[in-house]
């Protein structure tokens, strides 16, 4: 039976591996979203509603609703972490047996070390990220637009001035990630290349010129990247933090005027704190998935390079075949 290749590019290898499982995960993704929205309008009320109303029956009401949604979170976020892993996982487990190398590999041009390399954590990253993308993607999307849709139901103006301040980000996370997105296959290549000369060292063949120059190149990606990751982090923080900020200043003003409620403005806080979560989440997700599509055609890559060297045999089991996995 000849070898079926690779999906072309990571999203169409993230569908054809979870299939029906990403659609269930999916719907969870969009509940734990509404629940997540939920607490924000229960908060609202209960200040002004109940306790500028003095209404305690109408208190203890919407605490149990409160409390009633947030185990109810919970839960949901816990079915929904296990899910995850087992997709991840599952996924994992089928690339590591369709890429696991049989004797011949250890004879070819690419080195048992590249081997080991991709078949450790390169495999890992790209499997993990099958159970997770897709899903936190959906999850942290929705957050935001319900989050984003119920406040400017509520309060358009003060939600439209902390928006603005969230739109450097947009600008300025695509530049720094383009930068890291070259370290990482960098650094991708030193490691393949450190693979490869502990295999030979172990033969007796690695020089120990090639070897100070290899763990000293990773050195230096190491350093640069996180030094430029911990700046991009450092700077999305900032602007995140002006947005509940100018929630106070402009929406007590607006109080001071009579124009809205302390509640709404307290409900608005709690509310861009929920905003701004799903937002960094978005922005490392959008990060991580860069990473990770590189990583994937450097799979593909290495594999493919292997099978047109005659390594890898023919065919491949049921478990593998039709699972996105190609076998």
């Amino acid at each position: 039976m000849p070898r079926k290749s690779w999906p072309d590019r990571l999203p169409l290898f993230m569908v054809l591996a979870g299939k029906r499982h990403q659609i269930m995960i999916g719907l969870i993704a969009l509940a734990i979203a509404a629940l997540t929205v939920a607490p924000i309008e229960l908060q609202r009320n209960i200040i002004n509603e109940a306790i500028e109303g003095q209404d305690f029956d109408l208190l203890l009401w919407l605490a149990g609703l409160y409390l009633a949604a947030i185990i109810a979170l919970q839960v949901s976020k816990y079915v929904f972490g296990n899910y995850q892993n087992w997709i991840s996982q599952t996924t994992v487990l089928r690339m590591r047996k369709r890429l696991f190398p049989n004797c011949k590999d250890h004879d070819n041009e690419d080195g048992s070390g590249n081997a080991v390399a991709v078949l450790g954590s390169e495999a890992d990253y790209v499997g993990e990220f099958v159970g997770t993308g897709f899903s936190d993607l959906v999850a942290d999307g929705a957050k935001l637009l319900f989050a984003i849709g119920y406040m400017l139901i509520v309060e358009p103006l003060v939600t439209l001035v902390a928006l603005a301040f969230f739109i450097p980000q947009i600008i300025l996370v695509p530049l720094i990630q383009k930068r890291l997105n070259h370290y990482m296959r960098q650094r991708t290549d030193y490691v393949r290349d450190l693979s490869d000369d502990v295999s030979s060292a172990q033969e007796g063949d690695c020089g120990e010129d090639e070897k100070k120059r290899v763990l000293g190149d990773i050195f230096d990606n190491r350093a640069s990247s996180t030094s430029l990751k911990y700046l991009m982090k450092a700077l999305v923080n900032i602007i995140n933090s002006l947005a509940p900020l100018s929630v106070l200043v402009f929406g007590g003003y607006m109080v001071i005027q009579g124009e809205t409620t302390i509640g709404t403005i307290v409900a608005f806080t709690g509310g861009f704190e929920r905003m701004s979560g799903p937002l960094r989440a978005l922005v490392d997700y959008y990060r991580v998935a860069s990473l990770r599509a590189e990583q994937y055609g450097k799979i593909v890559s290495w594999d493919t390079k292997r099978g047109e060297n005659g390594s890898a045999g023919e065919g491949g089991d049921e478990e593998t075949a039709g699972s996105g996995v190609p076998a």
